[in-house]
């Protein structure tokens, strides 16, 4: 199954990608593909998800298929093939 992450605001630029297409075998939630990602981009994901704790930190907003996943199931929201997961890391300043 395949699973679009679009790194949003800071994050694309840190990762200096506009999309990854990430590859699974199960269905799975919001947390399994943030740990994923983790695993893949380790350092660049640390100031968004702690996948010891399974938390988000910081102000990231994760949206599946354009929703927040605040107003679905949270870091449980399942991800089917196919599905988008938006990461948006907002910018600071002035």
């Amino acid at each position: 199954m395949k699973i679009n992450i679009k790194p949003l605001g800071r994050l694309r630029e840190i990762i200096k990608s506009e999309e990854i297409v990430l590859e699974r075998v199960e269905r799975c939630s919001v947390s399994d593909v943030l740990t994923q990602l983790y695993r893949i981009h380790g350092n660049h994901f640390k100031e968004i998800y702690d996948p010891a704790t399974k938390r988000l930190l910081g102000n990231v907003q994760v949206l599946l298929n354009g929703r927040m996943i605040m107003y679905l199931n949270g870091l449980e929201t399942p991800v089917d093939n196919g599905d988008t997961v938006s990461l948006l890391l907002p910018m600071a300043g002035g």
